[in-house]
């Protein structure tokens, strides 16, 4: 568990109250970190290391890799309210990115230029969901890097300038931004809420009639859809490792799709239920180490 605890990092005030049009009542979860073998026999090294204690009992979601030893979460309080927590895997310390009063920041990302965090945020009506820039060396209050949208859900930077966007609507909207142009242009309705930019392409999912989905990848220089595989039932979420293969959980297990076959074999990674982790709902990678998102049942 995080031990050593520092509560007094970069604090980022705002001016909005926010709601949770998007998240709606905050599910009880906690984040751990995994240690992983990646070889033909893929297995747990150790015992999954609790990385939410600082935050018993309450929302602790989306995980982020900012490097091998820095992970962003999205952390709530018992008012519904949301913070960007920065947690250090090696000390494990933690501090808080952002931490203003009445304030929900979610889905939290480093910038390409490595000098910000990109946040979705939802404005004082509680509906009207932006997508904000705030400096890590606090110059300045941050900005709303696409003043015209108000309805951004989820996100994940391609390049410098280019943003792929998970817009809310009655049927979720896949979109690509130009931060620079201002220009937003829809690519595919009907997605799901996982978004991965890896390899050169964008990686997204579309939801069946069988109500599976089905994981596609756009390729960023000729723009084609290409399909890669189909997750099992009630499985959303995903991973793209660095070789292409495909990661996601299934209750409290961590399986693989090997994309290189057809159709993709599937293999299981590790069985985290001994350790009481059964519904796993999110997952990130960085070389051999899994973070993974765990819901609380009553």
């Amino acid at each position: 568990m995080i031990t050593n605890i520092c509560k007094t990092g970069l604090v980022i005030i705002g001016l909005v109250v926010s709601g949770t049009s998007l998240m709606g009542q905050l599910p009880a979860s906690d984040i751990y970190l995994c240690n992983v073998k990646w070889n033909q026999k893929n297995i747990l090294i150790n015992k999954p290391v609790l990385l939410s204690s600082f935050n018993a009992d309450k929302y602790n979601n989306q995980p982020y890799f900012e490097d091998y030893q820095n992970i962003y979460v999205t952390s709530g309080d018992s008012n519904n309210k949301t913070d960007i927590v920065k947690l250090n895997l090696f000390d494990r310390e933690y501090f808080y990115l952002t931490k203003t009063e009445g304030i929900s920041e979610f889905s939290p990302q480093l910038t390409p230029d490595k000098t910000s965090i990109s946040v979705v945020r939802i404005e004082k009506d509680g509906i009207t969901q932006t997508l904000w820039s705030y400096p890590l060396d606090r110059s300045n209050h941050g900005i709303n890097m696409l003043p015209n949208l108000r309805n951004v859900g989820y996100h994940v930077w391609i390049d410098t300038k280019m943003i792929a966007l998970f817009l809310v609507d009655s049927l979720p909207k896949l979109a690509l931004a130009d931060i620079e142009k201002g220009s937003v242009s829809v690519i595919q309705n009907g997605i799901g809420r996982c978004l991965k930019c890896k390899n050169g392409y964008l990686f997204f999912t579309v939801k069946g009639e069988d109500g599976r989905h089905a994981v596609k990848k756009y390729n960023i220089r000729d723009l084609s859809i290409e399909e890669v595989a189909v997750l099992p039932e009630k499985t959303e979420d995903f991973e793209v490792l660095t070789n292409g293969n495909i990661i996601f959980a299934n209750g409290g297990k961590i399986k693989m799709l090997n994309v290189s076959t057809f159709p993709p074999q599937t293999s299981l990674v590790c069985n985290l239920e001994d350790y009481g982790i059964k519904n796993i709902n999110r997952l990130v990678s960085e070389r051999d180490r899994i973070v993974v998102v765990n819901l609380k049942t009553k």
